[in-house]
């Protein structure tokens, strides 16, 4: 999906960065949004070694850090388990400007956009109702979930290997 709709919100896109292992580890938002032609908002982009997910991979990281589910994934398994090098994984609010077009070259491939787990469900059940039901009770407001949520895959990876470089400084030292 290379069009980034004006309303689109909900989706979570996957490219291969096809580039050689040094080039490819210096990439950053800047410069994958000048490669794709829009602007980014690098909060919403996440550049990733394959290598560091070894113990979720890519599908792993698309579940649990980024909530899309199983289903929207299964017809592109094989290529994602089959990526290596570097992915860029990036949300829709990462466009910044809309409608847009992503532009892709042999170094930034497209392998897939998947909808976020509780979008599919929404726009599901949005699709279905014609009309929304009509009620004489008020609306019962959600309880937030217990324990809060889960840390993201790559706030853990990020602070793991932090934390080999301050051992790996202290026994040097």
């Amino acid at each position: 999906m290379r069009q980034v709709s004006p309303h689109e919100h909900g989706l979570v896109r996957v490219f291969a960065v096809n580039l050689p292992k040094a080039e490819a580890a210096r990439i950053n938002a800047a410069a994958l949004g000048t490669a794709l032609g829009v602007a980014l908002d690098e909060a919403y982009v996440d550049i990733v070694a394959v290598s560091d997910l070894a113990d979720v991979g890519p599908r792993g990281f698309l579940l649990e850090g980024h909530g899309v589910s199983a289903d929207a994934m299964a017809a592109d398994r094989e290529k994602l388990d089959a990526l290596d090098g570097v992915v860029v994984v990036m949300t829709s609010k990462a466009v910044q400007t809309r409608p847009a077009t992503l532009s892709e070259s042999a170094d930034i491939t497209l392998i897939g956009a998947y909808p976020l787990a509780e979008s599919a469900t929404a726009v599901g059940a949005f699709e279905k109702a014609d009309v929304p039901p009509k009620s004489s009770a008020p609306a019962a407001t959600p309880m937030p979930p217990k324990g809060g949520p889960a840390l993201p895959v790559w706030l853990i990876v990020a602070a793991a290997v932090g934390l080999a470089c301050v051992l790996l400084l202290i026994a040097v030292a």
